[in-house]
């Protein structure tokens, strides 16, 4: 459960007291989702980092002027 829906249910309910478990849940949510943005940023800088040697390699074959 994001923290989003979790606050929204609380104010619905009129509660102001998080359980244990539901910070728990709050913070599994929140971590699987850092997770996934690093990830993505890891295989964003692997693809760049894959592309530049081939495109300084074309840059080098390419005639002077």
């Amino acid at each position: 459960m994001d923290i989003g829906s979790l606050v929204a249910s609380h104010r619905s309910n009129n509660r102001t007291v998080f359980t244990f478990d539901e910070i728990e849940a709050s913070a599994a949510a929140r971590s699987a989702w850092w997770a996934s943005v690093t990830g993505a940023a890891r295989r964003f800088a692997r693809w760049i980092a894959r592309a530049r040697p081939a495109r300084d390699g074309l840059a080098s074959r390419m005639p002077a002027e």
